[in-house]
C-alpha cells in the first residue's frame, strides 16, 4: 500500500460514505489492543476458570495506567491531520515526535511498576490462585505499555493523514497474530509446552510488539522521510512538546478517569468470588468489543 497516496477529497469525505470510509479503519484500530485482550479471555476460557477469572482484572488495571497515554498519544491525530490539510508537510513529521517521547515515557513507567506487580494486583482482594493469574498476566499487559501506546499513537498519525486502510491492515495483522499465538502458546504445540495465563500474556506483548515495529518501520520508511520530514523533522522543542501536551493530556486524563470508574466497579466483584468475577468478565467483553469501535467512529 502507497503511503504517500494524496490527500483525501474534502468532498467525498463529507458524505455519509466517505465518512464510514474514513471512521471504520480507526473503529477498528481503537479497538486493537481490547480485541487482543478479548482474544486472551476467549482462549483462556477453554483453559481454566481461575484464569478467565483473572484475565480481565489484570487487562483492566493495566488499561487504566495505559490509558491516559494511549488517548493522549491518539490525539497526535489532530496535529498531523490540521498540517497535511495545509500543506505544511515538514510539520508533518515533527509533531509526531512529542507523542514518541511521551511513549518512551510510557514504556519507563510500566517497567517501573512490575515490582510492584504483587501488592498492585493484590486490591482486588480475590482468591489466591486468580490473585496469582492477574499478577500473571498483568505483567506481561504492563510490559508491553511502549509498544501498545506506540501502535496507538503511530496509527493516529496515518489516520490524520488520511491512510486509514493502513491503520486497519496493520490492526487486523495484529489482532490475527495474536490469534495463532494464543493458541500455540496457551495450550502448547510444537516443541512448545502449555503456558496457560503466562501464553496468553506472551501472545499480546508479542503480537503488539511486532504490529509496532511495522508501525515504526512505515513511519521511517524512505518514502515518509522524504515527504513528510519523519527523520529530519526529530526535536524535542519545548513548544511543540507544550503545545501537544496541552491538548492532548486533557483527552487522556478523561480515558484514564473513565477506566477508574470500571475498575472500582471490577474490584467490588472480585471480592464476591470467582464464579461472579468470571460471569462479569464475559459481560464486561462483550460490552467494551462494542463500545471502544464506537470511540473509534467518533475520532473518525
Amino acid at each position: 500500500m502507497d503511503v504517500t497516496a494524496p490527500r483525501p477529497d474534502v468532498a467525498r469525505l463529507a458524505t455519509a460514505r466517505g465518512f464510514l470510509g474514513l471512521a471504520l479503519p480507526l473503529a477498528a484500530g481503537a479497538g486493537v489492543n481490547w480485541a487482543m485482550q478479548f482474544i486472551n479471555r476467549l482462549f483462556l476460557s477453554h483453559y481454566s476458570p481461575d484464569a478467565l477469572a483473572a484475565s480481565l482484572p489484570a487487562g483492566m488495571l493495566a488499561y487504566t495506567v495505559q490509558a491516559f497515554f494511549i488517548a493522549s498519544a491518539s490525539y497526535v491525530g489532530a496535529f498531523a491531520a490540521q498540517h497535511h490539510g495545509a500543506g505544511e508537510d515538514d510539520e508533518v513529521g515533527a509533531v509526531a515526535w512529542p507523542m514518541i517521547w511521551l511513549a518512551l515515557i510510557a514504556g519507563a513507567l510500566g517497567f517501573s511498576s512490575l515490582p510492584l506487580r504483587t501488592h498492585i494486583f493484590a486490591i482486588f482482594g480475590a482468591e489466591p490462585e486468580v490473585t496469582a493469574g492477574m499478577v500473571a498476566l498483568g505483567s506481561w499487559y504492563l510490559a508491553e505499555t511502549l509498544p501498545v501506546v506506540l501502535l496507538a499513537g503511530l496509527s493516529g498519525w496515518f489516520g490524520g493523514l488520511g491512510r486509514t486502510r493502513l491503520v486497519m491492515l496493520l490492526s487486523l495483522g495484529v489482532c490475527l497474530g495474536s490469534v495463532a499465538l494464543n493458541r500455540w502458546l496457551i495450550f502448547g504445540g510444537l516443541g512448545v509446552p502449555p503456558l496457560g495465563i503466562h501464553g496468553a500474556g506472551l501472545a499480546t506483548l508479542i503480537a503488539t510488539s511486532t504490529g509496532s515495529a511495522v508501525g515504526v518501520a512505515l513511519f521511517f520508511s524512505p518514502a515518509m522521510r522524504a515527504r513528510f520530514a519523519t527523520w529530519r523533522g526529530r526535536n524535542a522543542d519545548p513548544r511543540r512538546l507544550w503545545r501537544f501536551c496541552r491538548s492532548a493530556l486533557p483527552r487522556g486524563g478523561t480515558e484514564m478517569l473513565e477506566m477508574t470508574a470500571m475498575l472500582v466497579f471490577t474490584t467490588a466483584i472480585a471480592g464476591l468470588g470467582t464464579p461472579e468475577l468470571a460471569a462479569n468478565n464475559l459481560v464486561f467483553s462483550l460490552y467494551l468489543t462494542v463500545l471502544v469501535p464506537l470511540i473509534g467512529l467518533g475520532q473518525g
